[in-house]
């Protein structure tokens, strides 16, 4: 986008709807890193657990009844990210191929400009 001068109303709205899009995704990246890294931990709260004499897992019955629980919440919300996330890309790559049809045309008015006129 070096080239791209947000010059006209439509040029600059479709400038700002990039940048909106790129924020966005960087929005749902920062979820998804967070649902990861919890259910990393609660992964691993679960094989901790696990890994104990059957006796002693049986004292721990309600916090893997919690652990799953919260693992299949966390999974719901990762499956709504990564809906979010591919729609949002969805957006992005619409857009962007907007500032490159632009940027394309905008490249040959200013060639047709240069072109030498039967008058010189």
């Amino acid at each position: 986008m070096g080239k791209f001068k947000p010059e006209t109303p439509e040029v600059m709205d479709i400038h700002l709807n990039a940048l909106e899009s790129l924020n966005k995704i960087a929005i749902i990246h920062d979820r998804l890193a967070g649902l990861l890294a919890s259910m990393n931990s609660d992964l691993a709260q679960a094989n901790s657990i696990l890994r104990l004499d059957k006796d002693e897992i049986s004292n721990h019955r309600n916090q893997l009844i919690n652990i799953r629980q919260d693992l299949s919440r966390l999974e719901t919300d990762l499956h709504n990210n990564m809906e979010d996330l591919k729609s949002a890309t969805i957006v992005f790559d619409a857009t962007f191929s907007q500032i490159a049809y632009l940027t394309k045309q905008q490249q040959q008015n200013i060639s047709a400009a240069e072109l030498p006129t039967n008058n010189d």
